[in-house]
């Protein structure tokens, strides 16, 4: 066919090079053209009983009379019969509405932008941990700041300086819970400063570690090395010159497992044996349980946590020290870091080793932030 049915013919589709270019006709006049080819066939059974032609009639040259008699033609068959669409294999239906897509989850769908299956990858520095630092432990390696009232020494001031980093991994790249392997390195100095002895320094722990740690769903594990070593302040023993040094030391075997009873509840449960060590006995044990909620960029608002740990140790007859905190706590969406404030309370064997045998009972507010 030359051109649109019931266009002029100056409004005909150009061809060029063998392809047809839509110049002029416009989304109304296709619509039209659609219905006319419709139309025309299911005029074709009336008009080869009245002798016309499709053919016959795109090639005469008399447009009026071509509409006259397909004005005649379509009156005639509306007289007769209803008009019924034509039925072409070529037809093809409107698709459906698009649906929209479901709300995201993130208790349903994976933790992932594109909410998709993540698989285990190999990481050189990830962020993250999978075992994390247990938030009631004294001896956990982390950046804090503590104000403790004791009974017979006044105020003293416990400080924490370190931290602990993922060095390699296998497994997935979420920042909050990992899944998978890695091999961290953690390192701590916790000294004391006495705050009403111009704040003379009267002892501190060190701490070095390399954990391999472990994680999948509600299910975490560490395995590693640890020393823990523990030295008497020069400003005490000047002033206190009938103090007997000792020269604590421990290096260890360690092994934790930790479960998360809800997405906010972990207990955990720890046991380490010294290979080597000084003044320290070979087996120590903690255990404890921690209420941290892992809402993120909570502002400043915050939301409240609270935990407990309990640690025993073998040279001192594993009598054991509590230690409990409560408070409020901010995390950090994009980096997934914990900073906390509140209230700690520790009852047994003093956590400075220097002082191992010792009885303490500590009152205070302090500072906590985790990775």
């Amino acid at each position: 066919m030359r051109a649109c049915v019931g266009a002029p013919r100056s409004e005909a589709l150009p061809t060029r090079t063998g392809d047809v270019i839509v110049t002029r006709c416009s989304r109304k006049l296709a619509a039209a053209f659609c219905w006319g080819m419709l139309g025309i066939a299911s005029l074709q059974p009336v008009a080869a009983q009245e002798g016309w032609s499709p053919v016959a009639f795109e090639e005469s040259g008399d447009i009026a009379a071509n509409d006259a008699r397909i004005a005649q033609i379509s009156e005639a068959d509306n007289s007769s019969r209803a008009f019924e669409p034509m039925q072409s294999p070529d037809f093809i239906a409107a698709p459906p509405p698009l649906q929209a897509p479901a709300q995201y989850d993130p208790n349903i769908n994976p933790p992932n932008p594109q909410c998709l299956p993540e698989y285990p990858t190999w990481q050189f520095l990830p962020d993250g941990l999978m075992y994390k630092s247990y938030l009631a432990g004294p001896l956990e390696p982390r950046f804090a700041n503590v104000w403790l009232h004791e009974q017979d020494k006044g105020w003293l001031w416990d400080v924490t300086l370190g931290g602990r980093v993922g060095i390699w991994r296998y497994g997935t790249t979420s920042i909050a819970r990992p899944q998978g392997w890695q091999l961290d390195v953690e390192g701590a100095a916790m000294p004391r400063l006495d705050v009403e002895h111009q704040e003379d320094m009267e002892s501190v722990n060190f701490r070095f570690g390399v954990p391999l740690t472990w994680a999948q769903g509600p299910w975490q594990m560490k395995f590693g090395y640890y020393h823990l070593s523990a030295h008497v302040g020069d400003e005490f023993l000047i002033s206190h010159p009938g103090f007997e040094r000792v020269n604590y030391v421990r290096d260890s075997v360690i092994f934790g497992v930790g479960y998360f009873l809800t997405n906010d509840l972990r207990i955990y449960g720890e046991t380490a044996g010294a290979f080597h060590h000084s003044v320290a006995e070979p087996w120590e044990f903690q255990f404890g349980f921690e209420y941290s909620p892992a809402v993120v960029n909570t502002g400043l608002a915050g939301i409240p946590f609270f935990a407990a740990n309990v640690q025993l140790f073998e040279e001192q007859d594993f009598g054991g020290a509590l230690n409990t905190m409560v408070g409020w706590q901010w995390r950090s969406g994009r980096s997934n870091r914990l900073l906390r404030a509140g209230l700690q309370y520790f009852n047994g064997k003093s956590s400075q080793f220097a002082f191992y045998n010792e009885h303490e009972e500590l009152l205070g507010l302090g500072l906590w932030l985790d990775q």
